[in-house]
């Protein structure tokens, strides 16, 4: 396979265990991005529960009554082909969100291929730390058939981490990772209700009003995608 640089980034959030909150990511990072100009693709690698593509269906129907809402393109890729899929289609757009589902899967192992990072969301018990295990193989495998040069870069963001004695947790987790080598970036996302209710309705905390605004919760958001896409991928973001 042919290495050419690429203008485009390509952002995998990924991991084998389910239920640790890539799809609420990935589709929240993807309105961040947009809020900051840049031209956003969501893709949506999950062909059993296509939780990315439902968010997105249900944010057109808001759009289509006439609700003003950042646009949001999100196509739904699976199968061998998926590192060619997002190579091409990544030519239109500055950064792609990829919501890999959370099993292993050949949508997963061809995302690891082309990803100019990958970012695991995990919770802080034991048993989502365990599971890394399982990445770290995946990712070993992958790195010996990149398309660019060098290992894919891979992190680990905690998440639905509890607002009561997070701190202690959150640094436990560190700790543990560390141990196997993984990094987690400098943020953390907190277990709030707003992520659940943007997730439910297609939107994002940016676009939630009213009482379900929680600003705490946009501030994490951002705070942990400006995070990425600065250090880890090396966007240029507008201050």
């Amino acid at each position: 396979m042919s290495k050419k640089k690429r203008l485009s980034k390509i952002l995998g959030v990924g991991h084998t265990k389910g239920g640790v909150g890539k799809s609420t990511i990935a589709v929240n990072f993807a309105v961040v991005a947009a809020s900051l100009d840049l031209k956003v693709l969501l893709a949506d690698l999950d062909p059993v529960q296509r939780s990315s593509s439902k968010w997105a269906g249900v944010r057109r129907q808001l759009q289509d009554s006439g609700r003003d809402l950042l646009s949001i393109r999100c196509v739904g890729m699976e199968g061998k082909g998926v590192h060619r899929d997002l190579l091409e289609v990544g030519e239109d757009y500055d950064l792609i969100v990829a919501d890999a589902g959370g099993f292993d899967s050949v949508a997963l192992r061809g995302l690891l291929v082309v990803a100019d990072a990958l970012l695991m969301p995990a919770n802080v018990s034991a048993f989502e730390m365990w599971e890394f295990g399982r990445m770290q193989e995946l990712i070993e495998q992958a790195n010996g058939f990149r398309v660019s040069d060098g290992d894919l870069p891979s992190w680990v963001l905690l998440n639905q981490v509890g607002v009561t004695g997070g701190v202690k947790e959150a640094k436990e987790a560190r700790e543990f990772l560390a141990e196997d080598g993984f990094k987690a970036i400098d943020r953390v996302i907190h277990s709030r209700k707003a992520f659940r209710r943007g997730a439910e309705v297609g939107l994002s905390v940016l676009e939630q009003t009213g009482r379900a605004r929680d600003q705490k919760a946009i501030d994490e958001m951002i705070a942990a995608f400006r995070d990425v896409a600065e250090n880890v991928l090396g966007l240029e973001l507008p201050s």
